[in-house]
């Protein structure tokens, strides 16, 4: 379906945006204190897994028949509690750092 490989498209090149953009933020993070890279990491995180989440959507509604979903079932199976398990973690390693 066009609408498909288009969603998939998007979603693509929104993720290696906030991946390059979390890379560079992240580097003048480090030579700035003033920005958390925790934060800029969590707000990576939310961004990707909201695509994650479009992408399984889209994908279950395009679904016909047989394997057709599959893609957003692995999605929402592994992606999204491991991007969830990724987002506490950071939350738990920024208090500690806050600690210090």
């Amino acid at each position: 379906n066009d609408l498909t490989a288009m969603v998939l498209l998007y979603g693509i090149t929104l993720s290696a945006v906030c991946f390059v953009c979390f890379g560079v933020t992240t580097l003048f993070a480090w030579k700035k204190s003033d920005i958390s890279p925790y934060w800029i990491f969590g707000v990576t995180d939310v961004l990707l897994g909201g695509v994650d989440a479009v992408i399984a959507y889209f994908d279950f509604h395009n679904a016909k028949e047989g394997f057709d979903g599959i893609l957003g079932a692995m999605i929402l199976v592994v992606g999204v509690p491991v991007m969830l398990f990724v987002l506490i973690g950071d939350y738990i390693v920024s208090k500690i750092m806050e600690n210090r």
